[in-house]
Parts: C-alpha cells; sequence; structure tokens
C-alpha cells in the first residue's frame, strides 16, 4: 500500500522533469516501464508532443476460480483486496493511459484485450534474463533427477503451492526455491504434507549472482504467477 501510494506521489513529481527533460533534448519517445502495473499513472503522459510507449504493462489478469484453493485463506483475501482496487483505478487511470500512448505493451492476451480499442496494442513480455552460453549445458549433461527452481518473492498469488504440488505429481524432479515471503512457511508446511520436503529445497533470498547460477543449471524455470 505505502509503496504504492511513494510511486504515485514519485510520477506526479516528475511530471515537471519529464517536460524540461523533452524541452531541452527534443525527445523522439518516452518509454514508460517501470513497475509493469496497468493502472498507474505515468507522467509521460503528461508530456505534450511526447510520443509514449507504455509497457510492458500487466495486472488485468484475473485469477481462476480452479487456482483459489492453492492461495489459502490469506492468500485469497489479498486477491479479492487488489481486485477491489485496481479495477475502478485501471478504468480511470489505465485507461487514460492506454489512449495517451502511441503504443501499449502488454505482457499477455488478457492484458491486450483489457485495452483493445484503446489504441495500438501489442503483447511483450516484461522480464529478460542474459544467461551464460549455453545456458543450461550442465542440465543437460546431469544425468538422474532433473532440476527446476522458482524464482520470486514468494508471495500467494505468484503460486508457491502450486509448484511444489506439481513436483509432487512428477516423480524424479527437484525444486528449488529462491526467494521469501510469507508463503513461505506455509509452502514449507505443503511439502511435508504431501511428503516431497525432501525434494523441495527452500534457498531464501541469494545473491543476484548465485541465483543467475541456480537458473542456468535448471532443466526447468517454474513459473506459477
Amino acid at each position: 500500500g505505502r509503496a504504492h501510494l511513494r510511486y504515485w506521489r514519485w510520477q506526479r513529481a516528475a511530471r515537471g522533469l519529464c517536460a524540461d527533460r523533452h524541452g531541452q533534448h527534443d525527445c523522439d519517445l518516452g518509454h514508460h516501464l517501470t513497475w509493469a502495473v496497468d493502472w498507474q499513472p505515468t507522467a509521460l503522459a503528461t508530456v505534450p508532443g511526447l510520443p509514449l510507449l507504455w509497457g510492458p504493462v500487466g495486472g488485468a489478469t484475473p485469477t481462476s476460480l480452479r487456482l483459489a484453493r492453492w492461495l489459502g485463506a490469506r492468500g485469497l483475501t489479498a486477491d479479492l483486496a487488489r481486485e477491489v482496487v485496481t479495477r475502478p483505478a485501471r478504468r480511470l487511470v489505465g485507461d487514460r493511459m492506454a489512449s495517451a500512448a502511441a503504443l501499449v505493451l502488454a505482457q499477455n492476451e488478457d492484458v491486450a484485450r483489457r485495452f483493445a480499442g484503446r489504441g495500438a496494442v501489442e503483447v511483450a513480455p516484461n522480464v529478460a534474463i542474459r544467461l551464460p552460453t549455453p545456458a543450461n549445458k550442465r542440465a543437460i549433461e546431469r544425468e538422474g533427477p532433473r532440476r527446476a527452481v522458482l524464482v520470486g518473492r514468494l508471495e500467494a498469488w505468484k503460486g508457491p503451492r502450486l509448484a511444489v504440488a506439481a513436483v509432487a505429481a512428477a516423480p524424479g524432479w527437484h525444486l528449488e526455491v529462491f526467494g521469501t515471503g510469507p508463503e513461505a512457511e506455509p509452502t514449507r508446511r505443503l511439502a511435508d504434507r504431501l511428503g516431497v520436503a525432501d525434494r523441495v529445497t527452500f534457498r531464501g533470498r541469494r545473491p543476484r549472482a548465485e541465483v543467475l547460477a541456480g537458473l542456468a543449471d535448471a532443466d526447468a524455470l517454474l513459473f506459477p504467477s
């Protein structure tokens, strides 16, 4: 909550700076990609005569009811609260940003459909990581159990419980989890309950270099967000 308010205040404060920079340099394009949310404003939309590339942005994808069981009570409550906040904000702010943009980059097809008719929309991912080449050479050469990696903040909507359930249904796979968050302990308990605690390793918060090395050595990146 407080982070979103700081973000909003930051964008309001940046309006004058963006206009000044455009006036000094006669920019050809303004590209807003921070935070990748489709219901928050961008100061670049207020700069006269500056074409705006907005995105990749996302957030318009609702949680399927079939996935509610993997959120837990706290996660489901948080997800419902987020919908209550973001749906009207997307109508009031997101639609205005999309209409002001020369091009909207949507994280997925759901977001693209949400803003269709507001202007030009293309689908593009919002994350790219350059790994050593060949990225998974060691994984290809490794014999024995396969290894999946889950990287991210352990929030209910990012699906850590679903990831553990997937590993439980896939004998021969081991899961390494990089990250911390409120779902860490519930996910550990689920691994114990499903009998796969010996195949799920929680690494916690690790240095970026170590995380990238873990990705390069994995057979698969598991991303159930």
